[in-house]
C-alpha cells in the first residue's frame, strides 16, 4: 500500500464537513465516533519510497526499487540483490483559515483570519528484500514495515468575532488541537517473475493503528468577562489484515502495470474523556469497539521509455470511499454509516474518488557515478464535500528529487510541495458544543501547505548464498536436484 497520503487535518475541535442534513443523521450515534470522524486524514494511501515521491507517485509501471511493494509487489521480482532500505519523511504544514462568517445569516458575525503551522518528522518506511531463484527465475521475498497514515497534528489559534455591521468585537476564541499516532502496516511480500516479460507480486499486511488527540475550545465574552471552555481527549486503536495483489508486463518502450488493493473489516475502539465548564448533556465514553470497513481500491500505470535512461509515467488510482463505512451503529445497532459524512449506506452522498499521478525520471553517470533527476505533478480528489456548498477539495501537488548511487549504496532526496483550498462548516462557540446539537456555527475557507522532504537510504549485499539456500528450503522446499544426483 503506499505512501501516506497527505489529507485534512484538524484545527478546531471539530469541522464538521457536511451540512445540517447529514447532521441529523448522527444524532443517534456515540458522541466520540463522531469526533473520531473529525480526527482523520484523507485516507488515501499513497506508496512509500523517495524515488516515487520525487516523480510525483506515479510509480505503478515501473516499481524497480525496494518500495514497490507498497505501489506494485510484483516489482520486487526485478531486484536481483538482497537489499535493506530505510526512508524518513520531514513535514511543514501551514493552515490559513480566512473569510469565516457564521451560517446564521441573523448573526451577521465574522471571524478574523488566524493561522496554524506545525513540523514533524517520521520514519516512513523499511524493508529487507531477498531475491532468489525458482526454475530459473526469479523469486522476490521482502519484510516491510511502512506509516501509511499519519495523525500528527499541532494548532493554537485566536481569533475575534465582530459584528458584520459595527466591526465591534465582541468575543475572543482560542481553538487548540493536539493529536499524535499514525496507522502503519507490517507487510509480507512476495513476487515472482513468471515470464522474462512478466511478472506477478502478492502481499500480506498487518495494519495497526493508535493515535490520540486533545482538544479545548475556550470563548472569551468582552460584555461579562467571563470564560467558557469545553475540553476533549480521545485514544483510538484500530487493527485489520488486507491482501493486495499486483501486475507487471514490460516491454522494450513500454511498461504497464496494476495494483489491486482488496477491501477488509478492521476492528476500530476508542475512549473518551472531556471536561467544561458549560452545563451539557454529554459525557466521556468508556472503551467502544466496532467494525470498521476499509474498501477496495486499484491503480493502473504506464512507463514509456524513449531510451534506456529516460522514463516518463502515469498512474491512475481510484478509491472507492463511498463505500467506507462503520457498522452497527445508530438505535438499531445494526445500521452501517458513510465514513466521511455520517450518513446512512444507502443515503450518502461520499463520492468514489481518482486520482492522477505523472512522473518523469533522467539517469546518467557522472564519471562512475550513477545519478538520477525526478519530477512530478499529481491531483488527489479527497472524498469529503461540504453538504451546504456541495463543494470537494482537491489538492495539486508538485515534485522534484534526485539519486546517486555508489557501489552498493544509494541515496535519494525528494521535495514534494501538495496545496489545497477547500470551504468547510466549523464549530466556533464552545457552548453550541457542549449543547450536544452538533450543528456548525460558521463557514469559510482555509487555505492548506504541506511541504515534504524525503530521505531514502539502501544498501545492496553481496549474493549470499545462505540466505539463498534457507529461503528457497522455506518457500520451495529441498533442493530440486537432490534427487536427480542420488544413484
Amino acid at each position: 500500500m503506499t505512501r501516506k497520503v497527505a489529507g485534512m487535518s484538524l484545527v478546531a475541535l471539530f469541522l464538521i464537513l457536511s451540512g445540517s442534513s447529514a447532521i441529523a443523521q448522527i444524532n443517534p450515534l456515540p458522541f466520540g465516533i463522531i469526533i473520531a470522524e473529525q480526527s482523520r486524514p484523507s485516507f488515501s494511501v499513497v506508496g512509500a519510497g523517495a524515488r516515487s515521491a520525487g516523480m510525483g507517485g506515479a510509480f505503478t509501471a515501473l516499481a524497480d526499487d525496494a518500495a514497490a511493494a507498497s505501489f506494485n509487489p510484483a516489482g520486487l521480482a526485478l531486484l536481483v540483490k538482497p537489499e535493506v532500505t530505510v526512508v524518513g519523511v520531514g513535514t511543514r504544514r501551514t493552515d490559513l483559515y480566512r473569510g469565516f462568517i457564521a451560517i446564521d445569516a441573523q448573526r451577521r458575525e465574522g471571524y478574523g483570519d488566524s493561522q496554524v503551522a506545525f513540523d514533524t518528522t517520521d520514519l516512513n518506511f523499511a524493508a529487507f528484500t531477498v531475491p532468489f531463484e525458482v526454475a530459473r527465475r526469479n523469486l522476490c521475498v521482502q519484510l516491510s514495515y511502512h506509516k501509511a497514515i499519519d495523525f500528527t497534528y499541532s494548532g493554537d489559534r485566536s481569533f475575534g468575532a465582530a459584528s458584520l455591521t459595527t466591526g465591534v468585537v465582541d468575543a475572543y476564541y482560542r481553538q487548540f488541537v493536539e493529536q499524535s499516532g499514525d496507522i502503519h502496516t507490517y507487510s509480507l511480500a512476495l513476487a515472482y517473475e513468471l515470464t522474462q516479460r512478466l511478472s506477478l507480486g502478492v502481499s500480506l499486511s498487518r495494519w495497526e493503528g493508535s493515535w490520540t488527540f486533545a482538544t479545548l475550545d475556550v470563548q472569551h465574552d468582552v460584555a461579562s468577562g467571563s470564560d467558557s471552555y469545553f475540553a476533549y481527549r480521545q485514544n483510538n486503536h484500530l487493527e485489520g489484515w488486507n491482501w493486495n495483489a499486483g501486475a507487471l508486463l514490460r516491454y522494450r518502450y513500454l511498461n504497464v502495470g496494476a495494483m489491486y488493493r482488496f477491501d477488509f473489516d478492521a476492528d476500530y475502539a476508542f475512549d473518551s474523556a472531556l471536561a467544561t465548564n458549560i452545563s451539557t448533556p454529554l459525557t466521556g465514553e468508556p472503551r467502544l469497539r466496532r467494525p470498521l470497513h476499509w474498501p477496495r481500491s486499484w491503480t493502473v500505470g504506464i512507463a514509456v521509455k524513449p531510451t534506456d535512461t529516460w522514463h516518463i509515467t502515469a498512474d491512475y488510482a481510484r478509491y472507492d470511499w463511498s463505500k467506507m463505512e462503520i457498522k452497527n451503529l445508530g438505535e438499531s445497532g445494526t445500521d452501517r454509516y458513510n465514513f466521511f459524512d455520517f450518513r446512512l449506506s444507502d443515503q450518502t452522498t461520499t463520492p468514489d474518488i481518482g486520482q492522477w499521478r505523472f512522473g518523469s525520471e533522467f539517469t546518467f553517470f557522472a564519471g562512475r557515478t550513477l545519478m538520477a533527476l525526478r519530477g512530478g505533478y499529481f491531483r488527489e480528489g479527497q472524498p469529503q464535500r461540504l453538504a451546504f456548498s456541495g463543494h470537494q477539495s482537491t489538492v495539486d501537488g508538485y515534485s522534484g528529487g534526485f539519486g546517486i548511487k555508489v557501489g552498493r549504496f544509494s541515496v535519494d532526496l525528494a521535495y514534494q510541495r501538495r496545496q489545497g483550498t477547500e470551504l468547510r462548516a466549523q464549530f466556533i462557540d464552545p457552548r453550541q458544543i457542549a449543547s450536544g446539537k452538533l450543528q456548525a456555527t460558521a463557514k469559510g475557507e482555509v487555505r492548506t501547505t504541506d511541504q515534504r522532504l524525503y530521505l531514502a537510504l539502501l544498501y545492496q549485499f553481496s549474493s549470499s548464498e545462505g540466505v539463498n539456500k534457507v529461503l528457497h528450503f522455506l518457500f520451495v522446499g529441498p533442493n530440486e536436484n537432490k534427487g536427480q544426483d542420488a544413484p
